[in-house]
């Protein structure tokens, strides 16, 4: 697990590990990360992906657990007897409770699945078009600021906007 360590560490998550917060981290084993670092790129979406806010303790896993992940994606636990897997891929070792949660080892690198809109911009470009069309800019009045009044009584703020789409 050295390996994902280091990697922790090249994208600057390495202080996740010392922080007060409780993690649970799925470690892919050095062959499998080495073996996914050749055949693919790794990058800030993989390892948010591996990495969970939420303590899983493995005898609470029924069945099947959804669990999201650090990246905002959601991540499948099942269990079949003893075994364990996430996203399919079976968990080899669970270490031990620790100040700030655990971890687990895995032979493989899970991947990330696309969420819908990802997905229509990978497969459907016209739809993904249509959903952009569909974009609005809008005044965030929690983060603006007022600075006065228009000739109307308007208020003027110091304008903090953001892009808003019902889909």
């Amino acid at each position: 697990i050295n390996q994902f360590v280091q990697v922790l560490k090249d994208f600057q998550y390495d202080t996740l590990l010392t922080s007060d917060v409780p993690y649970t981290i799925f470690v892919p084993t050095n062959d499998a990360l080495n073996n996914f670092i050749g055949e693919n790129e790794m990058d800030t979406t993989h390892i948010k992906y591996l990495i969970s806010l939420h303590f899983v303790q493995s005898e609470d896993i029924g069945i099947k657990r959804k669990i999201q992940t650090l990246g905002k994606k959601f991540a499948l636990l099942e269990r079949n007897g003893q075994d364990i897997r996430f996203d399919g891929i079976l968990l080899e070792k669970e270490s031990p409770l620790y100040r700030n949660g655990k971890y687990f080892v895995m032979e493989s690198v899970a991947e990330p699945k696309p969420n819908l809109y990802e997905y229509f911009v990978a497969n459907n470009p016209r739809l993904s078009s249509y959903i952009n069309s569909l974009d609005s800019i809008i005044l965030d009045k929690e983060n603006s600021t007022p600075i006065g009044f228009d000739e109307n009584g308007n208020t003027v703020y110091d304008t903090v906007s953001i892009i808003y789409n019902e889909f």
